[in-house]
């Protein structure tokens, strides 16, 4: 009470990241229906605020229908953090200026931009997504914008697998939850702030050793992506492409790097 926590301080089982999520059984998470949270970035003048519709989906009115009307054209959105962009007011995010600048082109249409960015989502999750959630809606146009966080499926000493389930070991939304002390220190600003000021001082001294590392030739970075990721990457994003044409969308690709 009395102070705001950024997102990136609060901790998976807090309740404040509880009432953002929900579990979804084939995606494995989506934005609570039907809510309004706060997101930005540590010193951020002006947070962002977010509005999440009856389907889960970032938007700025919860009107959103699965009979398309006749003059409206439908551009979704696909991807993770980078799409979501929960720092920023829909407006203000990259789908929604796209959608401004195409109802500024086409007066005459309806334009509806369907913001199904979540973030964390690699490609795995978005063919789900796309598949089950977002073409129901008969979307017209489908941007994919995809590739960081598919990399976080090569661990070094760890055997990949195409499901990428070799890095989602648990089901979505279990979480150790510390024990009593713990969790009653997380209601003191003075813990959260110095934890997450301890984490930071490590974040920093990783990146001293890394470099240390480097120069010493013992880096532990990757440097290089296997072939089986390659070809899964690969894989995934022609069953998005193919997913979005199966009626008929046309599909666009923004890169991510």
């Amino acid at each position: 009470k009395g102070f705001t926590l950024a997102l990136h301080e609060l901790e998976a089982y807090d309740k404040e990241i509880e009432d953002i999520y929900q579990w979804h059984p084939f995606t494995g998470f989506i934005f609570q229906p039907n809510s309004v949270f706060q997101g930005g970035h540590p010193n951020q003048e002006q947070p962002g605020v977010n509005f999440v519709d009856e389907h889960g989906f970032l938007a700025p009115n919860p009107t959103l229908v699965y009979q398309k009307p006749a003059n409206e054209i439908r551009i979704a959105t696909i991807g993770g953090s980078t799409t979501a962009n929960i720092g920023l007011s829909f407006a203000e995010n990259w789908p929604g200026y796209l959608g401004s600048l195409v109802q500024n082109a086409l007066p005459d249409q309806k334009i509806r931009v369907i913001n199904a960015g979540i973030p964390g989502f690699n490609t795995a999750q978005s063919i789900g997504n796309l598949a089950l959630r977002v073409m129901p809606f008969q979307p017209d146009i489908v941007i994919i914008y995809h590739a960081y966080n598919d990399l976080k499926a090569i661990q070094k000493n760890v055997t990949f697998k195409p499901d990428y389930s070799h890095i989602h070991t648990q089901p979505y939304g279990f979480h150790n939850k510390p024990n009593f002390v713990i969790r009653w220190l997380d209601h003191s600003m003075f813990y959260v702030r110095l934890r997450q000021q301890y984490r930071e001082y490590n974040q920093e001294m990783q990146k001293l050793a890394d470099l240390k590392n480097e120069r010493l030739g013992k880096s532990h970075r990757l440097n290089h992506i296997p072939q089986a990721a390659r070809d899964t990457f690969e894989q995934h994003l022609h069953i998005l492409v193919s997913i979005a044409r199966a009626q008929g969308g046309i599909v666009f690709f923004c890169d991510s790097q």
